[in-house]
């Protein structure tokens, strides 16, 4: 959407939603051996958010020199096909800011400078991990771990185009 002259507004939006109709979970059993089978039916594809949501506004001041604020959102999402609360991954929401500026000159067709910071309010989220279980001792265990993203990062780029 172009809002004003100098400023656009892009965005999109995903829902859906993705199960399996029937899912057999095979936990390993280290009290008696072998594995112990957890039937489940309609759950959630694993790392298949329900809602996923962009969201850019882009300020071009002067030609070639714009300025972007992006969000995303990602909603909660599971480890595993089992679709149970306490493997799952929460929704995270996050902002980055983009300067780019780009020039022409006599030898190369166009120069680029991009500047980002990203995460830029420091969100402390994860994107990805993995999830182990089985019986032991009497007990269900079951570990989650987790791949924390980056806080606030930087990154300077050049692009030439010949």
């Amino acid at each position: 959407i172009r809002v004003l002259k100098s400023l656009s507004w892009d965005m999109n939006v995903t829902f859906s939603q993705n199960k399996i109709q029937n899912f057999e979970e095979f936990v390993d059993d280290y009290d008696n051996g072998g594995q112990q089978k957890i039937a489940y039916s309609k759950t959630d594809i694993a790392f298949s958010p329900n809602v996923i949501a962009g969201n850019t506004f882009t300020f071009e001041p002067v030609k070639n020199l714009k300025f972007s604020f992006i969000s995303k959102y990602v909603g909660e999402q599971y480890l595993d096909n089992t679709s149970t609360n306490t493997r799952k991954l929460d929704a995270f929401f996050v902002n980055d800011l983009r300067i780019n500026y780009s020039f022409k000159t006599k030898f190369i067709r166009s120069i680029g400078i991009t500047v980002a910071v990203n995460n830029l309010f420091n969100e402390q989220y994860e994107s990805n991990g993995y999830t182990w279980g089985y019986i032991y001792g009497g007990q269900r265990i079951v570990e989650n771990f987790y791949y924390p993203q980056a806080g606030v990062n930087y990154l300077a780029g050049l692009t030439f185009k010949f």
